[in-house]
């Protein structure tokens, strides 16, 4: 915090932390780029205080694989094994029991890799963020899953489970594409609630941005 308070401003005859030097809107930014935060507030009180509200982004994830399950930090490193609660509650979207909720993690199953106990590198950072940014934005646009599967980390084709378990086809490059992807993911499913029932499929491919592949 001091070090982007403290950066250069040009000449003033006050310090770079005075409460008159501080702009919120210019602080919301650099804050959420510095921190990766969600959300960022604000608010000036008086002449002293700074007042901050801050909502961060999950800072992990979990991968799976048959029958073992871990949590990848916020770096992209494997980290420890889940104990036997936090397994069972993944198992439950696995099974298709349910659908992850608000506050929960990303669950992604890779097809093609070998855990171990010793710590190893999964994902690059900006990877990572964008698992978490895209579960986000499902979030955002309420369009529920069950969980994410890929064929390695660094596959750029994503295959959501939706509620009903059909699988969707989505690209997570380049990322500029994958808002059109999900806008396109949306209108469909909006059409499919108005419907009596969901329409079974074998797949849904909206990999193609303004396109979407049934069968």
């Amino acid at each position: 915090m001091y070090r982007i308070l403290d950066r250069e401003r040009g000449w003033h005859p006050w310090g770079s932390r005075h409460l008159w030097l501080v702009y919120p809107k210019e602080l919301v930014q650099e804050l959420k780029q510095s921190f990766y935060l969600e959300e960022v507030q604000v608010e000036k009180e008086g002449r002293h205080i700074l007042r901050l509200k801050i909502k961060e982004y999950p800072h992990r994830l979990t991968i799976y694989k048959n029958q073992s399950f871990y949590w990848v930090d916020l770096h992209g490193q494997l980290d420890v094994a889940l104990n036997k609660d936090e397994r069972q509650q993944m198992l439950t979207r696995v099974y298709g029991k349910r659908v992850a909720t608000q506050d929960e993690p990303p669950l992604i199953r890779i097809e093609k890799m070998e855990f171990s106990t010793t710590t190893q590198d999964v994902f690059t950072p900006s990877r990572l963020k964008g698992f978490i940014g895209f579960t986000m934005d499902l979030q955002r646009l309420r369009l529920p899953y069950r969980e994410f599967r890929i064929e390695t980390p660094t596959s750029t084709k994503v295959i959501l489970i939706n509620e009903q378990g059909t699988p969707i086809y989505f690209e997570l490059e380049p990322p500029e594409t994958l808002e059109r992807q999900l806008q396109t993911y949306k209108a469909f499913w909006d059409t499919q609630k108005q419907r009596k029932g969901p329409q079974a499929y074998q797949y849904i491919d909206v990999r193609v941005p303004d396109m979407i592949y049934l069968r």
